[in-house]
């Protein structure tokens, strides 16, 4: 018995802990055409959550991005949805998402068919790509945030990291990769949660702490008995512009 007052604390927490967060994805190919996961992930996170990521749009590719370092004299052809060729050192061309030039030569440093994604933050939207099985045990990641305070779409080469290339997106606007509705939903989700966790733990409050029982276990009861004739007094307020009185005073 004594536990039971400790069950709807457990709910509450339960409730919490199945917030977006952080998670992996698993992704289903986009039109049956299993060359553009690399670009494109409809699926649903290991939270529940549904999600579309399309990177579709926010490039012409393939697309030349400049090493990081300006001295290198390296640069990387860059198609995320479609493989492209890339001649490798040994003379095979291979095809990849990530095509190395050094020099005279040439690496695939990742393939689109078998990448995978990672959601670290839905707000503000930002989600990771890898990138692997490039020559030589080569992959890249691909670091992607969503800025609606950006001018436009940019990706830039951050670093190498041994055989692992580095590469962030920025997104200018939310569509361009970002699920319609998530913010939405997270925020409705977040405020719900915090409304019963309020609930939840103001009963068990007023049952322990106040001795309380039945419909006086609610936290602030008063105030939600007076809610109602609040909104109305509200309405009345908000509305009272529109209509023309006349107001009589009382003289001093």
């Amino acid at each position: 018995m004594k536990y039971r007052a400790s069950l709807p604390l457990l709910l509450c927490f339960w409730t919490c802990a199945q917030l977006p967060r952080a998670t992996g994805l698993s992704c289903t190919p986009y039109d049956n055409a299993t060359a553009i996961r690399g670009c494109v992930c409809v699926g649903i996170t290991e939270a529940g959550t549904s999600v579309r990521l399309d990177l579709s749009g926010a490039f012409s590719y393939p697309i030349t991005v400049a090493d990081n370092d300006p001295t290198s004299g390296r640069s990387y052809n860059i198609s995320l949805c479609k493989s492209i060729p890339c001649a490798s050192t040994g003379g095979t061309t291979t095809f990849t998402s990530v095509c190395l030039k050094d020099g005279g030569s040439y690496y695939n440093c990742g393939k689109p068919g078998v990448a995978s994604w990672l959601v670290t933050s839905f707000a503000p939207m930002s989600y990771s790509i890898l990138y692997p099985n490039g020559d030589a045990k080569r992959q890249s990641v691909v670091k992607v945030t969503v800025d609606p305070n950006a001018k436009g779409n940019s990706i830039v080469m951050t670093g190498i990291n041994g055989l692992e290339y580095d590469f962030s997106i920025v997104l200018g606007t939310a569509a361009s990769g970002v699920a319609p509705g998530i913010f939405g939903l997270t925020l409705i989700s977040i405020s719900l949660v915090g409304f019963f966790c309020y609930i939840v733990i103001g009963m068990v409050v007023g049952y322990k702490v106040k001795g309380a029982r039945g419909v006086e276990m609610v936290p602030q009861l008063s105030f939600w008995k007076d809610l109602p004739f609040l909104i109305k007094d509200g309405f009345m307020y908000s509305i009272s512009p529109c209509y023309k009185r006349n107001q009589q005073y009382t003289k001093l």
